[in-house]
């Protein structure tokens, strides 16, 4: 196999946090668990300790999201049941088309790298997991893309986590897209490809279609917005409700990292969750007799809040500071592989891993092209 150094990286136009990070900088240490290289994921197998139990658990949702897509589970979820089996992970926004082109490098990235590494280590299987960010309420990020020039646009209106909306919203985007894209043989399997997606019942389920036919069952493809997944990491939850740890936890990192110079990329709320519905996410907040959720007359005390996460977790969304450590409390993950920004604010969250006893990952920078 022809040798590939992921961990050797151009730095130019990189922030100094970013550059500092990709020279193993002594000062940042403390931020991370190790910095990314072939020995460090020999550690880091070891730290690891995602038990029977879960494996189970994750396996089940997986195949139940493809076949609730109207899919087919990809092979490779059913060796996530193996005690030797982890994983790598990278995730998006839904975007249109697959914009911008990162979003494809991201996927690239995993995939060699897992590739790699399970021939670096014949005794450990390591598969790829694309994480889509379902959950996240970005649509006016995720409703339009420059293509050859061209600003194409959905402009319908929509609220709420993006991947309930339903593909109708992004309709004209879609007739935009084959007016530009051509009638070349390529440019009509691209447009087959997303008329198909397009057909889903909603946003997740059209994303994860076009990503499915691209890649096939070479990648897994997880949606956070699961009850059964959200189970797993209900505790932590709890924890943020009523200790509101990771404010904490993650202002004295911030503090640590302002003095060494950097830039925070993003700042902890007293709570980083959000409520959920279709059409709705909003922040959850406390009051004095409970919380409440901004912009609604819903409220809850606190026995009916834990009584909601009990029941129904779907309901309870992590924001941008919490959803790094839902996506390492479900799965066997060894590294996450995410552009400059994105691993930035993950240099900010490792004092709150370790608070939750659960193994920070490796951080690798996507390839670019």
């Amino acid at each position: 196999m022809e040798e590939y150094d992921c961990f050797n990286i151009p730095q130019f136009g990189f922030s100094k946090l970013m550059k500092d990070y990709l020279n193993n900088a002594e000062n940042l240490k403390y931020f991370v668990t190790e910095f990314p290289s072939i020995e460090a994921f020999k550690s880091q197998f070891d730290l690891v300790d995602f038990p029977n139990e879960k494996r189970q658990i994750l396996t089940s949702a997986i195949q139940k999201q493809y076949v609730k897509d109207g899919m087919e589970s990809p092979s490779l979820a059913l060796e996530l049941l193996k005690e030797n089996t982890y994983t790598v992970t990278t995730g998006h926004q839904l975007t249109l088309f697959g914009g911008p082109k990162y979003f494809i490098h991201k996927i690239v990235s995993i995939m060699k790298l897992a590739e790699d590494l399970t021939a670096k280590f014949p005794d450990k299987t390591v598969l790829p997991i694309f994480w889509l960010a379902t959950e996240d309420h970005d649509y006016e990020e995720i409703n339009n893309l420059n293509l050859y020039g061209k600003k194409v646009k959905s402009q319908e209106n929509a609220s709420g986590p993006v991947g309930r909306l339903k593909p109708e919203v992004f309709a004209d985007t879609l007739i935009d897209f084959k007016e530009v894209i051509g009638t070349s043989k390529d440019a009509l399997e691209l447009v087959s490809i997303f008329e198909e997606a397009f057909k889903k019942n909603d946003w997740a389920a059209a994303t994860r279609s076009w990503v499915n036919s691209l890649f096939g069952d070479k990648l897994i493809i997880v949606d956070g917005d699961d009850a059964a997944l959200k189970r797993l990491y209900s505790e932590k939850v709890k924890d943020e409700l009523l200790n509101l740890s990771s404010v904490k936890n993650i202002t004295t990192a911030n503090e640590q990292l302002k003095d060494k110079g950097y830039h925070i990329q993003v700042e902890p709320r007293d709570i980083n969750l959000f409520y959920i519905e279709n059409g709705l996410r909003e922040r959850i907040v406390k009051t004095q007799s409970g919380y409440a959720v901004l912009n609604t007359s819903l409220s809850f005390t606190e026995t009916e809040m834990l009584a909601l996460l009990e029941n129904e977790p779907e309901k309870i969304s992590p924001n941008a500071i919490l959803r790094p450590l839902y996506e390492e409390s479900i799965l066997p993950n060894l590294a996450y592989i995410g552009g400059p920004g994105e691993l930035a604010y993950w240099l900010q969250l490792k004092s709150n891993f370790d608070f939750h006893h659960t193994a920070f990952p490796l951080l690798v920078l996507r390839d670019s092209f």
